[in-house]
Parts: structure tokens; C-alpha cells; sequence
């Protein structure tokens, strides 16, 4: 178990409110043994699970601290302080963004989504004074992003390698030799940029369209210019080897990108396609518009999920449908895998001769972790490190085109040694009890199982659990177990002495 619990119950009550409203730095209540921590949170913090908050901001570290008569400050400035804080900083990040801030002031813009980030958990846990900081620190970020981004709107026409995975190399006009190169380098023209074995690139323009030149790719940017006047750019790219994948923002300054293979003629009007010079063949895969693509003397069209190949001083081959995108099947979006390793599988797709797995550490497939081509089999188990991962598949044909990807699907990776939340509300421990059935009431972690007196429990969505035991005359013990979906335990002991009316000790 990771942070805090989903639903969690304190045994509290308002007693007295001294301070109220929106305008107060906090609302001070007095509390006895009858309410819910939760719908404290729910009533003043508008967040039911800001609960750790309320927690935090009175030096507390779990509800066991808690009692009643107790004084709580409720910290209803500091957490809408923070969310304004919060919502003008991703402002300020979507206007650097939205101008050009991923190219113009790389460091600054990831500074700032990292603080927006660590802001965001930290408010979460209840670190508002952290959360704080963290936001100050990543608005004067942003605002530099901004203000550097305006200022260069007039700059020369620049690309940059905005992901690495691997080793990915730069041959300037005037050098004979390969040099490699970090992410966020500066990429100009008649520059030539590769990839090696197990490696990948992603070149990113000003607009943010961007070319991913995938392992053992070779790709020679011709002409990157910008007219002055009119703010549109041109660029000119040649691929020579390997494989890239382009995706063009649609409704940019861009007045076109060309990606031109020796030996063909291409007229692209897609936004996203695929191409791949592999020793003497050409190989086309489009998703989006259509391209015209022309060698020997022919010329063939391919529209949106089509494909097609040149052979050397061949003409292209009649285009051919790709198949369709395979159907993911687990993890589900968004679940957690708590292990070192995740085992991904999609349906198959008939006629496929091989699939192409992606997994990335942003849903913009942009940062790749792996990409793997290749894979006969539905399945694929990959070790990957604590952190929030994206993976998609595409299948591919006899021809070796690829269709188009499917959408991506988010999973967490983490590493939990939290046990966890587990209390019984009813009957109070060491409970005397007349009857000779008993029924046992509490609230458990969601998602958690329970198991009490060695058989399993069913809890209800909340959490909240009800389940009748019969009781031996003389004291019992009750034992409750709740496990969570990462194998950590809570146990508890459970103590009432049953003792019928017509033996009740004088």
C-alpha cells in the first residue's frame, strides 16, 4: 500500500465550531467519538481524501493519535491556497507549452512539470507547507519558460532531441567523426543524427511535431528554415537507413515537413506515418491522409491504414490494407503491478506475423522505455523500475508493415511494504456480550481482502464489513486479517467475553 487509504473512518465528531468560511486561515473543531475523519475532509476541504491533511497540520501521524475532546485545526486557507497555486501554475505551463516552451526553454518547462508534479503528491499526503514551496519554486519556472519563449518566437528555425533511449550520435557538415549527444541538444541544419542498437530519437520541432527514428536509423536534416514574415517553417529530412515514425501537429506554423528515402519520390499530406529504408526496400505505412509515392516510372496513393513497398529500381507495389490494432488485455488501465516485473498481454490479431510493443514513461510515447519488434507471442513480461509506464502494440503483417499502434494504456509500477488500514468499529474491545451470537462490524483498506476467525469476509464497497460469529461461553478471541493486493498484512486480535444473563457475575 502506497500513500494513504482510499476510504478510512476516525471515530470523531463535531462538537463545536469556533472559526468558519473560506476567508478563515483554519476551522478549529472539538471532537468526541461519534464521526468520520473523512467527512470532516469532504465538509471543509471540498476532498473527502484530504483527510492525511487534517492529520498534518496538527503534528499528527495516524488517527491512533486521535481522541476525543481533542482540538483539531482544520487548514481550510492553506489547501485553497495551494489549489490556486496549483491551477496558475498549470495555466502557466500550458501557455509555455502551447508557444513553443518544449524547444525554446527545455529546462525551464521541465523544471516547472516537475515541481507541478511533486506539488501534486505532496498535497495529496497533506505537505501543504512542501506543496507550497514546491508550487513557488515551479511558477518562477514557469514564468521563465514564458518569457523565454516570447522572446524567441523570432529565433532561427532549431529542432532538438527531446528523448534519448540508448546511444544517439551527431555528424556535423564539417566533421568526420560521430559524437554523442545528450537530450535537449540543439539540432541544425545539414546535420545528420543516427541511433544505435537498442537505442531510439525523437526529434521535436518548435510546433511540436516530431520525427522517432527507432534502433539503427540514419537521418540527414536537409533544410530547417524559417521565413520571418510569415512565422512558417520548412523543413527537409532524409531518411537513409532504419525506421522512423513521423506525427505532424496539425494546424501549426509548419509549412510542410518533407521526409524523403533514396531512390523514391514522396508527396506527404499526413500527419502520421511510418517509414522504412531497409537495405534495398522502402516500406510505407500510413495512418492518417494519404502520400503519393513514386519510383520505376509509377506512382501509387496510399490512404489512411495502407501500406506499401519498393523494391530497388522497382515501382511501388499495390497498397495494401495494414491490419488493425491489436485489443489490449492486461493490466487494465491504470493498474497497479506490484512487482519487478509486468506481464503484458493483448488479443491476437489474425494474419499478424510479428507485433511491435512500445512502453514509454509518458502517454505521448515521447520517453521510451522499451521498443521491442518482432514478438510471435501475445504476451510479454518486461522488468521495469518503480514509476507510471504507457504501453501500446501494433501487429505486423507478412510484409513487415506495421498497423496502427493501439491506444495507449497506463500502468503503475511500486514497490508497497505499507500494511494495510484495518479497525473494528463494533463491539467495543473486551466487550461483555449476553447473546451467544455476535455480529462484528469495521472498515478495511478497498481493494483489501479480509479474512476474521480464519474464514474469508466479503467487504462492502466502502470498506465497511459486517459479519455475525457465534461466541463460546468465557472469553473469545477474534482474529482479523486484511491483505492488500501487494501481499502486505494487518492483524488484529479481537477480544469479548460472552456471559448469558443467567450467569452474570453479581
Amino acid at each position: 500500500m502506497t500513500g494513504y487509504p482510499a476510504m478510512l473512518c476516525a471515530v470523531l465528531c463535531l462538537v463545536a465550531v469556533q472559526a468558519s468560511g473560506a476567508s478563515e486561515a483554519a476551522v478549529v473543531i472539538t471532537v468526541d467519538d461519534r464521526t468520520n475523519l473523512r467527512e470532516l475532509a469532504r465538509s471543509y476541504l471540498q476532498d473527502a481524501d484530504a483527510w492525511p491533511q487534517i492529520l498534518r497540520a496538527n503534528g499528527l501521524d495516524s488517527l491512533d493519535q486521535i481522541t476525543p475532546g481533542q482540538r483539531l485545526a482544520i487548514p481550510v486557507r492553506q489547501v485553497l491556497d495551494v489549489g490556486q497555486s496549483l491551477a496558475r501554475l498549470r495555466e502557466l505551463i500550458y501557455r509555455s507549452t502551447e508557444i513553443g516552451a518544449q524547444v525554446l526553454a527545455t529546462e525551464a518547462i521541465k523544471e516547472a512539470v516537475a515541481r507541478e508534479s511533486e506539488a501534486s503528491a505532496a498535497r495529496r499526503e497533506g505537505r501543504l507547507a512542501e506543496a507550497t514551496a514546491m508550487l513557488e519554486a515551479g511558477i518562477a519556472s514557469a514564468e521563465r519558460a514564458l518569457a523565454a519563449s516570447q522572446a524567441s518566437r523570432d529565433a532561427a528555425a532549431q529542432a532538438i532531441l527531446d528523448a534519448a533511449r540508448g546511444t544517439v550520435q551527431r555528424r556535423r557538415p564539417d566533421e568526420f567523426d560521430w559524437a554523442s549527444i545528450p537530450v535537449k541538444t540543439l539540432l541544425a541544419e545539414l546535420e545528420r543524427i543516427r541511433t544505435l542498437s537498442r537505442s531510439s530519437a525523437l526529434v521535436r520541432f518548435r510546433d511540436a511535431s516530431s520525427l522517432r527514428l527507432n534502433e539503427n536509423a540514419q537521418l540527414a536534416i536537409q533544410r530547417l528554415r524559417r521565413d520571418e514574415l510569415t512565422s512558417r517553417e520548412r523543413v527537409d529530412v532524409v531518411l537513409y537507413s532504419g525506421d522512423l515514425r513521423a506525427l505532424i501537429e496539425s494546424g501549426g506554423g509548419r509549412e510542410a515537413v518533407h521526409v524523403q528515402v533514396p531512390g523514391i519520390e514522396t508527396g506527404i499530406r499526413s500527419n502520421h506515418y511510418w517509414l522504412q529504408k531497409a537495405g534495398r526496400t522502402t516500406r510505407v505505412a500510413n495512418y492518417d491522409g494519404e502520400i503519393q509515392v513514386s519510383a520505376g516510372g509509377d506512382t501509387v496513393v496510399v490512404r489512411e491504414n495502407q501500406g506499401t513497398l519498393v523494391g530497388a529500381n522497382a515501382r511501388p507495389k499495390p497498397p495494401v490494407n495494414l491490419l488493425p490494432a491489436p485489443t489490449l488485455a492486461a493490466p487494465t488501465e491504470g493498474q497497479r503491478v506490484f512487482d519487478s516485473e509486468a506481464d503484458l498481454s493483448w488479443q491476437p490479431v489474425a494474419r499478424a506475423a510479428a507485433y511491435w510493443l512500445e512502453v514509454a514513461r509518458d502517454r505521448q510515447f515521447a520517453d521510451l522505455a522499451l521498443s521491442q519488434t518482432g514478438l510471435v507471442s501475445s504476451r510479454y513480461r518486461i522488468a521495469l523500475v518503480e514509476g507510471v509506464y504507457y504501453w501500446r502494440v501494433s501487429a505486423v503483417d507478412q510484409a513487415g508493415l506495421p498497423g496502427p499502434a493501439s491506444d495507449g494504456r497506463g500502468l503503475q509500477v511500486l514497490r508497497d511494504s505499507v500494511a494495510p488500514y484495518l479497525v473494528v468499529t463494533r463491539p467495543a474491545q473486551d466487550a461483555v456480550i449476553t447473546d451467544a451470537r455476535l455480529t462484528l462490524s469495521g472498515r478495511i483498506e478497498v481493494g483489501s481482502t479480509l479474512a476474521v476467525a480464519g474464514g474469508p469476509v466479503a467487504p462492502g464497497a466502502d470498506g465497511t464489513f459486517d459479519v455475525d460469529l457465534a461466541l463460546t461461553e468465557g472469553p473469545n478471541r477474534i482474529q482479523l486479517e486484511a491483505r492488500d493486493a501487494a501481499g502486505n498484512a494487518s492483524r488484529l486480535e479481537w477480544r469479548v467475553n460472552y456471559h448469558p444473563r443467567s450467569v452474570l457475575p453479581l
